[in-house]
């Protein structure tokens, strides 16, 4: 068999496909192609190293349904691709016998397996940090001969998050290319149907130089957060993690006994996608130290329990778990019944903490528990070790009628659970434990 293909695109694609180096981001607005081209530069070096396997992700299988796979399923040659799964995860087998493996990254734990020479993180703005680790070691895949293949990975998105993405490739680094294009760069549209399209969308200044000029901003109204603050805590202090269990633990200092911490947790809601983030602080400089972030499937007694043998390898510090929702009530509980000793009780005798968009002194409401986050993150007073948490906060903006929140399909559970740890800080209660009930283990001491 023999196959002619053309591998094409205006000059900002090309750049994307003739680069080199091993880790290439095409950040660009919507509608410039970069799940296109993505798509073409998998094939181009599939087709090249015929042997060699590609991994593509994308933040949840119904954005790999409605636009992933689609376009790849336009760029591949349908003779090129012998057979087509769908269980577990989707995965082609072409016709040279090598494998392109589809994942979601809504469960960054789950990218492991198979080796790759290849990958493709599509919308990866959207994806987590750990998502991007993952699939950079399963790049190692070797030829028959042995020998290695010329690793190479294709980050393509809109800049949603001033995340990880914005700290790995907004500065110069080696190995590292990035290439920024306008939705004004696609000359396979003409003037008259971007223009049309642009109108369309009704975006003030900053919604244009992100979803039209594709550059890194803080959108939409009023968010509460500075962007200064935000890069200044990416560049300095964020990925800095010790340890990852179970995709959903990270350990970013080892507990020291004898030491005070404090810790708070947003708890899901009851919506569709919300999940449960518990944070460990430590209480003499508010630097966070451990962090367990559930997913929107981990059900609410096992965050408890996974919740609970975290705080105890942390000298049981004082915790406050939002009591808003279900899923609060049912970790309160939980922790009532394992007789947790250091449970935060506010000024009315109730366990947990309850968010309020009013309330009266001595209590603090929400509008006021985020602006005194808001006020550390700015001044440093706490480090932020997580650079999904500063995605977060780079979204978190006021809403028409005043409200600060997520902005679109983002979320806030991670800057909700730090505001209330942050809270902690203020208070002084100790757990009534001794010294040997607090479980550790031995390479601690």
């Amino acid at each position: 068999m023999k196959l002619e293909v053309n591998i094409s695109g205006y000059p900002k694609q090309m750049e994307v496909v003739n680069a080199t180096e091993e880790e290439v981001a095409f950040i660009g607005g919507v509608g410039c192609g970069k799940t296109h081209i993505g798509a073409e530069c998998v094939l181009d070096r599939m087709l090249k190293h015929p042997g060699a396997n590609a991994l593509v992700t994308a933040p949840s299988y119904r954005i790999l349904d409605m636009a992933t796979i689609p376009k790849y399923e336009l760029i591949f040659p349908a003779e090129l691709i012998k057979r087509k799964k769908t269980r577990p995860y989707p995965e082609w087998e072409l016709i040279t016998g090598a494998h392109i493996y589809f994942f979601s990254t809504d469960k960054p734990e789950g990218i492991v397996g198979g080796e790759v020479a290849f990958a493709h993180m599509d919308e990866a703005s959207l994806s987590p940090y750990l998502a991007y680790t993952n699939v950079k070691k399963r790049m190692r895949q070797r030829d028959k001969d042995g020998a290695p293949y010329p690793y190479q990975m294709w980050i393509t998105t809109t800049p949603k998050q001033l995340n990880w993405i914005y700290l790995e490739f907004s500065k110069p680094a080696a190995g590292k290319k990035l290439v920024q294009a306008s939705t004004r760069d696609n000359s396979y549209r003409t003037r008259d149907e971007i223009d049309a399209y642009i109108e369309k969308l009704h975006l003030n200044e900053a919604e244009m130089r992100q979803e039209i000029e594709g550059s890194f901003e803080l959108l939409a109204g009023s968010c509460l957060f500075d962007k200064e603050s935000l890069d200044r805590q990416l560049r300095q202090s964020c990925n800095e993690t010790l340890e990852v269990r179970e995709g959903c633990i990270h350990i970013y200092k080892e507990p020291v006994v004898g030491l005070r911490y404090v810790a708070g947790a947003d708890c899901a809601g009851d919506n569709e996608g919300d999940s449960s983030d518990l944070v460990i602080m430590d209480a003499q400089n508010g630097e966070e130290v451990a962090e367990l972030f559930s997913g929107n499937d981990m059900p609410a007694d096992v965050f408890a329990k996974r919740s609970f043998e975290l705080l105890q390898e942390y000298n049981n510090p004082l915790f406050a778990p939002e009591r808003n929702g279900t899923v609060g009530g049912i970790v309160i509980q939980k922790f009532i019944d394992m007789e947790y000793p250091a449970l935060y009780i506010d000024n009315n005798g109730r366990q947990g903490w309850y968010t309020t968009a009013n309330a009266i002194p001595p209590k603090i409401g929400r509008l006021t528990l985020l602006k005194e986050y808001e006020e550390a993150v700015r001044l440093r007073r706490t480090i932020v070790h997580s650079s999904d948490a500063i995605g977060e906060m780079s979204t978190f903006i006021m809403n028409k009628s005043g409200k600060y929140e997520a902005m679109g399909s983002c979320h806030d559970d991670r800057v909700m659970a730090r505001a209330i740890c942050w809270q902690m800080m203020k208070h002084k209660q100790h757990p009534k434990v001794g010294f040997m009930s607090i479980r550790r283990v031995a390479t601690n001491y």
